[in-house]
C-alpha cells in the first residue's frame, strides 16, 4: 500500500510520544531525549539496509523506528520548553517548538523534492538524503547530551506553601492525579487533537494527489506547496501560542474556526473550477 508508511509512522510516534511523557518525569527529561536520539541513530542504518535489499518490510521496520525517535525528541523538546517558560507559557512553548520544527519541514520539503526527483525520474541517489538525515540526527544527540536537564527548573518553579497561587497549585496537582479516561477535561482534548489531525490527514492526502493527477504539477511544485502548506501552519501555530498567554482563549477559538471555514470554502471553490474545466 502506498500509505502504510503513513500508519506505521503515526502509531510509532503517537506510542514515542507516551512513552517520552512517561519516562520525563521517571528517568528525567535528558535521558529520555538521549534514547530518542539513539533510536534515530539505529533508524539510518535501517534505512540503508532497506534501499540496499529493496525490501519494504525493512524500510517499514525503519518507518516504525522514526516515528518513535520523534515522538521521543519532539515530546521531550515540547516539555523542556515548558519547564523552562512556566505554567503561564505553556502554550508559547508547544507553539514555539512546532513553529521551529515544522519550519525545517517548510525549508527543507522544495529542497528535497528538487534533488531527489521522483521515482520514475531520480536526479539524485537517496543516499544522500539518508546521510543527512545520520548527520541531523548526530547533531541532536551532541546537543542533548550538552544540555542540561529542564526537571529542576521545573521543580524550582512550584510556589511554596504560603504563597497566593499554592492553593491553586495544589487543585491542579489534584486534578492532574486523575488522567487517562478518568479525566474528562484530558479526553475531550485528546479527542479535539485526533479530530483536528484526522481532518487534516483527510483533506491534505487526497488533495495532493488531486493536484498531481488532475494538474500535472511536477515534483517540485509540489515541494513547494507542501512548503506553503506548512508555513502556513507555523504563523497560525505561533499566533496561537501568543494568544494562549492573554486572558480572552475564546478569541483564539474563533479565529481558528473562521481560518478552518476559509480554506474549506476556498478548497471547494477549486474543486468546482476543477469540475467544470473537465466537462
Amino acid at each position: 500500500s502506498k500509505v502504510d508508511y503513513l500508519i506505521f509512522f503515526g502509531v510509532s510516534k503517537a506510542l514515542g510520544d507516551h512513552l517520552g511523557g512517561t519516562l520525563a518525569d521517571s528517568w528525567g527529561r535528558k535521558r529520555a531525549a538521549l534514547l530518542g536520539w539513539g533510536v534515530g541513530l539505529a533508524m539510518v542504518p535501517m534505512i540503508l539496509l532497506g534501499l540496499t535489499l529493496g525490501s519494504r518490510a525493512v524500510l517499514d521496520l525503519a518507518d516504525v523506528l522514526l516515528g518513535t525517535m520523534q515522538g521521543l525528541t519532539w515530546g521531550l523538546n515540547i516539555i523542556c520548553l515548558m519547564d523552562l517558560l512556566g505554567p503561564r507559557g505553556r502554550g508559547l512553548a508547544s507553539a514555539l517548538s512546532n513553529a521551529v520544527g515544522y519550519s525545517g519541514m517548510a525549508l527543507a520539503a522544495p529542497a528535497v523534492a528538487h534533488v531527489l526527483g521522483t521515482r520514475e525520474h531520480p536526479r539524485a541517489d537517496p543516499r544522500w538524503a539518508v546521510l543527512a538525515v545520520g548527520c541531523s540526527v548526530v547533531l541532536g544527540l551532541v546537543l542533548s547530551a550538552l544540555a542540561h536537564d529542564t526537571g529542576r527548573w521545573a521543580a524550582s518553579a512550584k510556589p511554596s506553601e504560603d504563597s497566593p497561587s499554592a492553593a491553586t497549585t495544589d487543585i491542579e496537582t489534584a486534578a492532574g492525579v486523575q488522567t487517562g479516561c478518568g479525566s474528562t477535561v484530558l479526553v475531550l482534548c485528546s479527542l479535539a487533537g485526533l479530530t483536528v489531525n484526522a481532518a487534516t490527514a483527510t483533506v491534505w492526502g487526497p488533495f495532493l494527489l488531486w493536484l498531481r493527477s488532475g494538474n500535472k504539477l511536477t515534483t517540485d511544485e509540489l515541494g513547494l506547496l507542501e512548503g506553503m502548506f506548512t508555513s502556513a501552519k507555523v504563523a497560525a501555530m505561533l499566533a496561537s501560542g501568543l494568544a494562549s498567554c492573554c486572558d480572552r482563549p475564546q478569541a483564539v477559538a474563533a479565529v481558528s474556526l473562521g481560518v478552518l471555514a476559509s480554506g474549506l470554502v476556498g478548497l471547494e471553490a477549486q474543486a468546482q473550477q476543477g469540475e467544470v474545466a473537465g466537462e
